[in-house]
């Protein structure tokens, strides 16, 4: 599973708690990124999990579990989502990340 999440991904890691407190770009990146799941946040509540998402935010798969079986069925997901996109959304590039302000 890290083989595949390193050669196929970007592994990112993020406190929920203070991530979906943010009140910058990248927070507003995170709840963007997280509504499009299960876990709205409503209330402040968690939005906890494992996402694979593009870099222009679009969630490709979502899970919140600790058995690492799921987590490498929602990681192959993911992937199989991301490789039936367009290639204009895969290329490398083909987002382009602005400043990320205060």
């Amino acid at each position: 599973m890290i083989r595949l999440a390193s050669k196929e991904f970007i592994p990112v890691s993020g406190d929920d708690w203070y991530q979906r407190r943010r009140n910058d770009s990248e927070g507003e990146f995170f709840r963007k990124v997280a509504d499009q799941g299960p876990r709205k946040g409503k209330g402040g509540a968690t939005r906890q999990g494992i996402y694979c998402f593009t870099a222009s935010g679009k969630l490709l798969a979502y899970k919140n579990a600790q058995d690492a079986g799921v987590m490498l069925e929602t990681i192959k997901q993911g992937l199989k989502r991301f490789k039936a996109l367009p290639e204009d959304e895969r290329k490398p590039g083909a987002v382009e990340i602005g400043d990320q302000g205060k």
